[in-house]
């Protein structure tokens, strides 16, 4: 872990980023195998749409992220209990409040987007369909409308303990790690759902 700790003291941005684009892409293969039909290939393609998403858009949100709630709502060494837990609870509440519908927002029109403009053989027959018959909007409209709502409340499932987690024991530079490993089942699911009919 020392190498990753100086590469990411180093170069913060890019290796948050690399990090976030290499476990998006990972996920995105765990989800083809498992959804893989008889006669399907792998899609290298898709693997590599998630890894530039991850690279390019969601490390560099993640970093900023976290960046802002350690200047928004900072913690103290100094802080008593009751007020450490009071400061991770305001970071939680605008974690889920915002950060969360604005990125479940962001990835379903990115990757639908994706999938209107760039589809290959694991994009979902619902969003092929969508795309024969409605312009890039309305099939990025139908995916929200459909999938917006459910992916949210799973999400408040998830992300409140385990950033309560990560504010508490995780030292700042390497929550965006943390968050990633997290993410590693989260975007398993998110991919799962960006593929399903």
């Amino acid at each position: 872990m020392s190498w990753y700790a100086r590469l990411n003291s180093t170069y913060p941005i890019v290796t948050r980023s690399l990090t976030t684009g290499i476990t998006s892409a990972a996920c995105d293969g765990l989800v083809q195998l498992r959804m893989k039909k008889e006669g399907e290939s792998y899609s290298f393609f898709r693997s590599l749409k998630m890894f530039c998403y991850g690279t390019f858009a969601l490390g560099p949100i993640l970093h900023h992220w976290f960046g802002f709630l350690e200047r928004a709502i900072p913690l103290h060494k100094e802080m008593t209990k009751p007020q450490r837990f009071k400061t991770i609870l305001k970071r939680i509440v605008l974690d889920q409040g915002v950060y969360a519908p604005s990125i479940i927002t962001f990835f379903m029109t990115a990757q639908t987007a994706l999938d209107y403009y760039l589809p290959d053989q694991r994009t979902s027959e619902t969003i092929k369909n969508d795309s024969k018959t409605l312009p890039v909007t309305g099939v990025i409209s139908n995916k929200l409308s459909r999938d917006f709502l459910p992916t949210y409340l799973t999400s408040c499932s998830v992300w409140p303990a385990a950033q309560m987690f990560n504010f508490y024991v995780i030292p700042p530079n390497f929550r965006v790690l943390f968050v990633g490993m997290v993410g590693l089942w989260w975007n398993c699911l998110l991919y799962f759902k960006q593929q399903k009919p």
